[in-house]
């Protein structure tokens, strides 16, 4: 039978991350919080880089890991701020899981990791942190400058922020058993040619993860690969991506039952990924989808024993060696490429010792092959489409779980407070968080305001009471006497006005234009407010509720009108009546043929991010029924006009993937201008930047007309004859691709 070469079963997430943009500036690093077992001397790298980096140092400790240790071995570091936290025999019912009593979580072997993880989001949380550096204690190679910049790209609307992994690999003891049988050969010099393997690689780890505590709410599950799992949704909103470098400390990949108890996590995680790469949801991964996964990865394990069984001399791992070897000689210590020239030295050796007859060489075989039929019993005791499929229904639940719980959470001032929130003490000097605190868009405490029927109190927050009992909550910046126009910003299908990109362009409007009045809802068509309400959530009622806010808010009837309207934002944005609009923004437009209307079947992002496939019906989209009663009618009203009927000036926004239903939207409303930025989201600088200069440009023409906008009347969009519209959307066809006219 001829070899089959077994390469890697996961090559990175590379389709999924986003491209980096070069010119955002370092940011506030909140807090470097390092979950840790051991007595603080592997901290001493990290620790150092929090001390250069002027920031917050979090040992999360347990085990051999205790305060009084991990004290002691960082005391000679000068200018560290240090917040040690004793986690030992920590439980609590904010942080217990379904995956914890999950046969796939029982099983697991890394103790307290995710629950230290998710104990970490949710102190930030509640401290309003905004740049948190997750990082685990076997991680070096960090610098104040990689992690600056890792921060500014959070604080820019990045999600999560990963880092490369150089040396030693952080994979399953399968995967490692695997690299034993396949090599790539160095091609160019050796720094060159680990470079390319890492950039085609990359994949996001919890090991060394940036991310921004206000707004994930993906949980830290019990399953190996839960950092995987935790940045998929993320992954699939292109919100992460990956920025320097950071070396794994090396282990023994084979010992004890290390396989055994990561190869359900690895079927799991690899299931759900499969699911995402083919476009589909979790609704998809039923009893047939999980048989067909565990029979390819049972292929696989008997494949990797033959290749295991007939390894060859590669002499071409011979020349990696002596490559490597004077390689190594000539480095640069302080360059940071010794440790990763020793690493990839290591594993170069341990493949041709693979290969020998020696005592050492047969008795690494022998692990190895042990090591996959540990994997293969998992089979025969654990991992089978039941315990998978019930692990899917674990994960959702968890995901509810802690999404509400980091909603409820209460905002605090100093680490102590919110280590004593839990019944947890903090050991070191308590540094205040007020400052930051003040900086933070607080929109949380204003949404838990709501929920329990009271109206907030900040000068930057309003809430208001709607006609039928609900509650619109929002942003509001700008004193209306002192203000020559007024910005209303109607988020997108995905998005809250405290989310990027809109909490970006909020917060420019408010630095750079103080004579506007800048109004941001939370309209109940964003996901999360669907998850939380009982409320008919329709087209049409996000009409209504519009309206009433501009008729019901101080100024906005008064002053020239700019509706600036990202993505179903910008659909909403030309269904307001036109007395009341001077100009419209409108940013990658969702169009009313876009599929979200009238075809067949959708993907839509919702629920905590989870990928769910959705069939419309003639009266609502049909969901499964495991989405919960809530989510069983959501009527989608599809009375809206073509496109734009009012005479206000209108100016388009796309990046590259939003161009063509921008160039349709400018050909059926004569006189608009399109803007096209060639960047892959709108998240981007660039196109921020082309959005703050459109909203100029419309507010200038609204004030200099002679005529003053109205808040009066009602829309067109709630006529007596919807039948007519829908027949309009209907047999409206895109028209080709073309050039905006000029105005």
């Amino acid at each position: 039978m001829a070899r089959t070469t077994l390469k890697p079963a996961f090559v990175g997430h590379q389709p999924y991350l986003r491209e980096l943009p070069k010119d955002v500036r370092p940011g506030e690093i909140d807090a470097i919080v390092v979950p840790t077992i051991n007595d603080g001397k592997d901290l001493i790298p990290m620790a150092q880089c929090a001390a250069k980096a002027k920031s917050l140092f979090v040992p999360l400790a347990s085990g051999d890991a205790t305060p009084e240790s991990v004290r002691e071995n960082l005391a000679h570091i000068e200018g560290l701020k240090l917040e040690i936290i004793d986690v030992s025999g920590f439980e609590h019912s904010d942080l217990k899981l379904a995956t914890d009593n999950h046969p796939f979580g029982q099983i697991r072997s890394v103790g307290d990791l995710p629950l230290k993880r998710n104990l970490a989001v949710n102190l930030g949380r509640m401290l309003g942190w905004r740049a948190m550096f997750l990082v685990d204690d076997d991680m070096s190679g960090a610098t104040p400058e990689w992690l600056g910049l890792a921060a500014g790209h959070i604080r820019a609307g990045m999600l999560a922020v990963g880092f490369a992994g150089a040396g030693f690999p952080d994979h399953s003891s399968v995967e490692h058993a695997a690299e034993l049988t396949y090599r790539e050969p160095l091609r160019s010099t050796p720094h060159r040619s680990l470079s390319e393997r890492a950039r085609r690689n990359l994949a996001v780890s919890g090991n060394s993860l940036m991310l921004d505590p206000s707004r994930f709410d993906e949980p830290f599950v019990s399953f190996y690969n839960e950092d995987w799992l935790a940045v998929l949704p993320a992954l699939l909103r292109y919100q992460v991506g990956i920025l320097g470098r950071m070396v794994q400390s090396r282990y023994e990949p084979f010992d004890g039952r290390r396989a055994f108890t990561q190869e359900p996590g690895e079927v799991f995680t690899e299931g759900v990924f499969e699911l995402a790469r083919r476009g589909r949801g979790l609704g998809d991964a039923d009893m047939a989808f999980w048989e067909v996964q565990q029979r390819h990865r049972l292929l696989r394990l008997r494949q990797l024993t033959r290749n295991l069984q007939e390894l060859t001399f590669d002499p071409a791992a011979v020349a990696d060696k002596e490559f490597l070897e004077a390689a190594l000689r000539n480095s640069d210590p302080s360059a940071g490429e010794t440790q990763e020239l020793k690493d990839e030295l290591a594993s170069v050796e341990r493949y041709l010792l693979a290969r020998e007859q020696s005592p050492a060489g047969i008795e690494l075989r022998e692990k190895v092959m042990a090591t996959i039929e540990l994997a293969h019993s998992a089979h025969v005791d654990i991992v089978n489409p039941p315990n998978l499929s019930s692990g899917v229904r674990a994960w959702r639940d968890d995901h509810k779980k802690i999404a509400e719980t980091r909603d409820a959470l209460p905002s605090v001032a100093s680490l102590g407070e919110a280590a004593s929130y839990y019944g947890l003490r903090s050991v070191g000097s308590s540094i205040p968080q007020s400052r930051r605190l003040a900086k933070r868009g607080t929109l949380r405490s204003a949404r838990n305001a709501v929920v329990h029927g009271t109206k907030a109190s900040k000068n930057n927050e309003f809430s208001l009471d709607l006609p039928d009992g609900h509650r619109l909550y929002g942003l509001r910046h700008g004193d209306p006497l002192k203000c020559s126009a007024a910005v209303l910003l109607i988020h997108g299908l995905g998005g809250a006005p405290e989310l990027s990109p809109m909490r970006e362009w909020v917060a420019r409007l408010r630095r750079t234009r103080s004579d506007l009045l800048v109004v941001a809802p939370n309209l109940y068509h964003e996901e999360k407010e669907l998850a939380r309400s009982s409320r008919n959530c329709s087209l049409t009622t996000s009409v209504k509720d519009l309206e009433f806010l501009l008729a019901n808010t101080p100024g906005m009837a008064e002053l020239p009108l700019i509706v600036l309207g990202h993505g179903m934002g910008g659909l909403l944005a030309t269904a307001l009546t036109p007395a009341q609009v001077g100009g419209l923004v409108l940013v990658n437009p969702n169009h009313p043929n876009d599929g979200l209307f009238n075809q067949e079947s959708i993907h839509l992002s919702m629920l905590g991010g989870q990928q769910i496939r959705m069939r419309v019906g003639v009266g609502g989209i049909d969901v499964p029924k495991e989405m919960g009663e809530e989510y069983q009618n959501w009527p989608v009203h599809t009375h809206l006009r073509t496109i734009v009927y009012n005479d206000a000036p209108v100016r388009v926004v796309a990046d590259s993937t939003g161009s063509r239903f921008a160039r349709d939207y400018c050909d059926h409303a004569p006189g608009s201008e399109l803007t096209t930025v060639n960047a892959r989201s709108i998240t981007e600088p660039s196109v921020t930047k082309a959005v703050m200069e459109a909203v100029r440009v419309a507010v200038a023409g609204a004030v200099s007309s002679s005529t003053t906008m109205t808040n009066s009347g009602s829309s067109p969009i709630l006529g007596e004859n919807p039948a007519a519209h829908n027949s309009a959307l209907r047999t409206w066809t895109p028209s080709p691709p073309v050039r905006a006219r000029p105005r």
